[in-house]
């Protein structure tokens, strides 16, 4: 090896670029005890994981200054004589933040889990958590916060969207001319949120796809069929478009219109086909020669589902996931989702979504955490699916996990879930779940 690239090398192995690998677990707790002023677990992962198998019993381990708060995290998850026996909190689920299996150590015959931070999504010795759930492989951006501006001076937005990663964001401003995009600060959102009144009412979403879904589209007909097939899902459907000759890969994001059907919304399918196709599909590629395109076979084309969710949650009530997010956002404690998404607004990342499943539907669905599945974070154009692999590196965490917050501690804000779906006013138009 040349000089100048085993000095590159061994920087790296000495920390200089140095990646971190720390990923996120829901957890099925066999037995549970304390040890040393910690806890100890055994049990399996419930999510795929491509380095552990969900019939694999591990040990876990807490590591880190935080790891006397498992003891307090657990007890208050699953209340006082949790730690009876060891097998009093046996088919409780848990989510782990912060986890790496140890290399060179084991329990007995028990890999190592070592984790940073834990929560109870659902206790054994509990009645009241029947409904919660979590949805895995997904790839999701991160949560935004969409309110009115509470006061529109010249050149501002009167609505902003702020996504809580984010270092800047962009905004529709009108003028005499026409509308415009304009880029503000994220500082500048905050302040804006900051100043909203108590009747203000903003809202917290998070955009997801499902890559493992995509589906080929082969004609404008198979096109409409397949839209119609992932947008009726519920009222805030999407679908991620995306083209590509080999080299290049386009995209493009269509969101389900809806429609007053009786007492309720409903999507509208007709709307939204009639919508996409008033213009061409993607920007700068007539309709014409991109399905020449995909009769020749020059071009390939695909549709992955996807959802817009809300936050579990009524932001403007100091006892749930929405607000308790928004409230971190305001004191500027955004580490732990630039540790998940980056600090580009529009990256997408592999995540578990523990979360309130009120009916068995995707759109019944409602997020109160997010953890990491996969370390690393891709924009629409990068990741690969079945049929367009641009086989692009993800990009690394910024930071150690270890110095990220945690995720809020559920169990004392799980009194009120009380989210209603309310409609994203910012956009007229507007997975599978695992026990």
């Amino acid at each position: 090896m040349a000089l100048l690239k085993k000095l590159q090398e061994n920087n790296k192995a000495n920390g200089g670029a140095q990646q971190y690998n720390a990923f996120g677990t829901v957890f099925a707790v066999k037995t549970a005890k304390e040890e040393g002023g910690a806890l100890v677990l055994t049990g399996n992962v419930l999510n795929t994981n491509p380095n552990i198998s969900t019939d694999e019993v591990l040990t876990v381990k807490f590591r880190g200054d935080s790891a006397g708060k498992s003891l307090t995290n657990f007890i208050k998850g699953n209340g006082k004589g949790a730690l009876k026996t060891p097998e009093e909190t046996a088919g409780t689920f848990l989510t782990l933040e912060g986890c790496f299996v140890v290399a060179d150590e084991k329990d007995g015959d028990n890999r190592i889990l070592s984790a940073r931070w834990l929560n109870t999504l659902a206790s054994s010795r509990s009645n009241d958590h029947e409904n919660r759930s979590f949805i895995e492989n997904v790839m999701a951006t991160a949560p935004r916060i969409s309110f009115k501006n509470p006061e529109v001076l010249n050149g501002e937005p009167e609505r902003i969207t702020l996504p809580v990663n984010a270092k800047k964001i962009t905004a529709k401003v009108k003028n005499d001319h026409g509308t415009f995009d304009r880029e503000f600060t994220a500082a500048w959102a905050v302040e804006k949120l900051g100043k909203l009144s108590p009747a203000d009412k903003p809202v917290v979403t998070i955009d997801t796809i499902e890559p493992a879904g995509a589906v080929p589209i082969t004609s404008k007909e198979g096109l409409e069929a397949t839209l119609g097939e992932q947008l009726v899902r519920g009222t805030k459907a999407l679908a991620l478009l995306r083209i590509s000759d080999g080299e290049d890969v386009l995209t493009r994001a269509v969101y389900v219109q809806f429609k007053k059907d009786g007492d309720d919304y409903v999507p509208d399918i007709e709307k939204s086909l009639e919508d996409l196709f008033k213009n061409n599909v993607f920007k700068g590629v007539p309709n014409e020669d991109l399905f020449a395109g995909l009769s020749d076979g020059s071009i390939k084309f695909e549709s992955i589902p996807g959802y817009r969710m809300s936050y579990a949650g009524d932001p403007t009530k100091d006892d749930n996931a929405a607000f308790k997010l928004i409230s971190d956002v305001k004191k500027g404690l955004t580490q732990r989702y630039e540790m998940i998404f980056g600090t580009e607004s529009n990256g997408y990342a592999k995540v578990i979504l523990p979360g309130i499943a009120r009916t068995d539907e995707i759109g019944g669905f409602s997020p109160f955490n997010i953890l990491a599945e996969t370390p690393g974070t891709f924009q629409a154009n990068q990741f690969n699916t079945a049929l367009i692999a641009p086989n692009t590196e993800p990009k690394p965490a910024a930071q150690p996990v270890d110095e990220a917050g945690p995720a809020p501690d559920f169990s004392s804000l799980e009194s009120e879930f009380d989210n209603q779906m309310p409609q994203d006013e910012e956009n007229e138009a507007s997975a599978g779940m695992r026990p």
